[in-house]
């Protein structure tokens, strides 16, 4: 394999790893697994070889932090909130996130908070509890998520109530 040889451990999802060689040719990487009536080199050989090289295998990559709509999901998780408004608060976040051009929500403030909900009532012409959800969820994810206490600003839809028959003018 050479000197230059490295193994690295990938995770493809649903607890499986993933063997992935660098420093290989792609011939010697396709034979890798391969059997050897095919001209294929086994993984357990190969990975010998790396360990001969290297003098050991590289250990898995560091634990990222997670993603923050992953940070998102756990944290409403748990909380016991439904599936529901799991996926209703990450489609919310999400729209804030690409509505401020991918910024961020940790470089944001009430500001961005604040046109963010008046463009969903001015330009999407979205119903006041609508916009009370997207704020739901912008919140939460300000709190509990990213840690930072937001809200004193924030000027939220104004629900308005029809008023009983009584106070009205009378005409």
């Amino acid at each position: 394999m050479g000197c230059a040889s490295t193994l690295c451990l990938k995770s493809i999802g649903k607890g499986r790893i993933r063997r992935v060689y660098s420093g290989v040719t792609q011939r010697q990487y396709l034979q890798i697994g391969q059997p050897a009536s095919m001209g294929g080199i086994p993984v357990r050989q190969a990975d010998d070889a790396l360990k001969q090289a290297d003098g050991r295998l590289p250990d898995a990559p560091a634990e990222r932090k997670p993603r923050l709509l992953d940070q998102l999901r756990q944290a409403l998780r748990s909380r016991h909130y439904s599936r529901r408004t799991e996926q209703t608060y990450c489609h919310w976040v999400k729209r804030f996130i690409f509505f401020h051009h991918v910024r961020h929500p940790a470089e944001m403030a009430e500001p961005e908070i604040n046109a963010f909900l008046t463009h969903l009532a001015v330009r999407e012409k979205v119903s006041a509890s609508t916009q009370n959800q997207a704020l739901s969820a912008l919140l939460f994810l300000y709190r509990r998520v990213i840690g930072r206490e937001v809200g004193e600003k924030l000027s939220g839809p104004g629900n308005p109530r029809a008023c009983p028959s009584s106070w009205r003018a009378r005409k």
